[in-house]
C-alpha cells in the first residue's frame, strides 16, 4: 500500500504479505480514516484486511481458505463492508456478494450466477440503503453477458440487468441518484472491445446505453462522473491496436452521453494500464500499473494528475487577464472575460485539438478594463463546430493565456 500526499509525493509505504502471495485489487478508505483492502493471495484464495491511517494492520481475513477473489469492497453506512469478487477457483465460478462487520466477521454470504464462469467487479451501497453490483455472467462457456443488480441490506435481489456480450467493470451514484455502469462490449475471441455506458434509474431501469468509438481500441477499467450542466465522464483503462496484453497502453478520455469528447494515450514498453480515476473539482487523478516511469522495463504503480480539464474558471493572481470561460462547458454560448491594464490590441483565438486556428472570436482594439467576448462555436468560415475539446488563446501586446474550453451539445 501507497498513500501520497496531495502533490504525489510519497507519505507511507507499507508492505502486506499473506502466503506466499497476495496481490491486491481494491482499496477504500474507511469512517475513521484507516483503509480496508481486498484481492486474494497464493493465487487461489480471497483476502480482506483492515489497517489504521497509517496503513498498520489492525485485521485480515484469510482463515478459512475461502476459494476465490475479491475485487471490491467499501464501508456500508451502518459501519459493516460490503463485498463482491468471485466464489470459486478455475472455469467455474460465481459471483461473491459478502456482508463483514467491522472487526471482519462474516455477517452473511451469497452467492450469484449460471454454471459457468461469472464475476462481480464492483459494489456500491446506494443513498437509499441497497447495493449495486457490476460484472458478468456466461451463459455459456466463453459466451459473457454484461450483468449488474441491486440487493437490500441482507443480499437478496431486487431487481437485475443482462445486456450483450461483454462485462461491467464499475458503477457510480450520480448526485441525483441515478447510475452509470461502465462496461465493455466484446466478442469471442475477445480481437475487438468497445466501451460501452449505460445510465440506470435508482431502481436499474435503463435510461441510456452507448457504445463509444476511440481513435484506439480501447477498454474501460474505471469511471468518474463530472457534475456539469451536462453530465460528463471521465474514464480510464487501457487501449491496444492488438489483442495481445503485452501492448496495451494507459488510456484516459472524457466522455458525454453519446461520444468520446477528447482521449489520450500513454506507452510503456509494457503493459500498461490505468486501473483507478478521480476527479478532483478541476483535475483527473488516476493510479494505474506498468513501466511508464520505470527506465528499467520493470512493471510498477503510477500515479498521475492532469491539468485542469476546463482551464481558468475564475481569476487569480497568475492570470494576469484574469480570464475567465462561462459557462464551461457551453453549449450554445461561451462568454470570455478578461480585464486589461491598458488600451490596446487583442487577439482571441480558437483552435481545434491539431492546431488549427478555426475560429476568432476578437481581433481589434479594445480599451482598458473589463471585457466581454460572446463565441457562439460558429468557426471563421460560418459552420458550426462538433463536440470537444478546443483551445483557446488570448494575446495581448504583453500578455498571453492559454485555457481550454468544451463543448457539447
Amino acid at each position: 500500500m501507497i498513500k501520497t500526499h496531495d502533490d504525489g509525493n510519497l507519505d507511507w509505504v507499507q508492505h502486506i504479505l499473506f502466503g506466499d502471495y497476495t496481490s491486491i485489487s481494491t482499496v477504500s478508505q474507511t469512517y475513521d480514516g484507516g483503509y480496508v483492502i481486498g484481492g486474494r493471495y497464493d493465487w487461489s484464495f480471497i483476502f480482506i484486511a483492515r489497517t489504521d491511517s497509517s496503513g498498520e494492520l489492525i485485521w485480515e481475513v484469510p482463515e478459512g481458505s475461502f476459494h476465490g477473489a475479491c475485487y471490491s469492497i467499501v464501508q456500508t453506512s451502518d459501519s459493516a463492508f460490503i463485498l463482491t469478487g468471485k466464489a470459486g477457483s478455475g472455469t467455474y465460478s460465481d459471483i461473491l456478494l459478502w456482508k463483514i462487520d467491522p472487526s471482519g466477521e462474516v455477517i452473511w454470504e451469497r452467492s450469484f450466477g449460471l454454471q459457468w464462469d461469472d464475476r462481480g467487479y464492483c459494489v456500491i451501497e446506494q443513498d437509499r440503503g441497497s447495493y449495486v453490483v457490476a460484472g458478468f455472467i456466461e451463459e455459456e462457456s466463453s459466451d459473457d453477458h454484461i450483468y449488474f443488480f441491486s440487493t437490500d441490506t441482507d443480499g437478496n435481489v431486487l431487481s437485475d440487468v443482462m445486456l450483450g456480450t461483454g462485462y461491467a467493470i464499475d458503477v457510480v451514484e450520480t448526485s441525483d441518484g441515478n447510475l452509470i455502469v461502465a462496461a465493455n462490449r466484446r466478442n469471442y475471441p475477445y480481437t475487438e472491445q468497445n466501451i460501452h455506458l449505460i445510465k440506470t434509474d435508482e431502481l436499474l431501469d435503463v435510461q441510456w446505453e452507448t457504445t463509444l468509438t476511440s481513435f484506439i481500441p480501447a477498454c474501460v477499467r474505471s469511471i468518474d462522473v463530472i457534475d456539469t450542466p451536462v453530465e460528463l465522464y471521465a474514464l480510464t483503462g487501457y487501449a491496444s491496436e492488438y489483442a495481445n496484453p503485452d501492448s496495451w497502453m494507459v488510456y484516459i478520455a472524457l466522455a458525454d452521453s453519446t461520444q468520446i469528447l477528447w482521449e489520450m494515450t500513454f506507452d510503456g514498453t509494457d503493459a500498461s494500464y490505468g486501473s483507478a480515476v478521480l476527479y478532483t473539482g478541476e483535475a483527473l487523478t488516476i493510479a494505474g500499473s506498468g513501466n511508464l516511469y520505470d527506465p528499467t522495463g520493470n512493471e510498477a504503480l503510477f500515479l498521475m494528475r492532469t491539468d485542469s480539464l476546463f482551464g481558468s474558471s475564475q481569476g487569480s493572481s497568475g492570470n494576469p487577464l484574469e480570464l475567465v470561460t462561462y459557462p464551461n462547458p457551453f453549449s450554445t454560448e461561451c462568454n470570455i472575460s478578461f480585464e486589461l491594464d491598458f488600451d490596446g490590441y487583442v487577439e482571441i483565438a480558437v483552435f481545434d485539438m491539431i492546431g488549427r486556428i478555426i475560429s476568432t472570436p476578437a481581433d481589434g482594439f479594445m480599451q482598458a478594463g473589463p471585457n466581454t467576448v460572446r463565441w457562439t462555436g460558429i468557426t471563421d468560415d460560418g459552420s458550426h463546430i462538433g463536440q470537444g475539446l478546443y483551445l483557446l488563446r488570448i494575446e495581448t501586446s504583453r500578455y498571453v493565456e492559454v485555457t481550454k474550453v468544451v463543448y457539447i451539445k
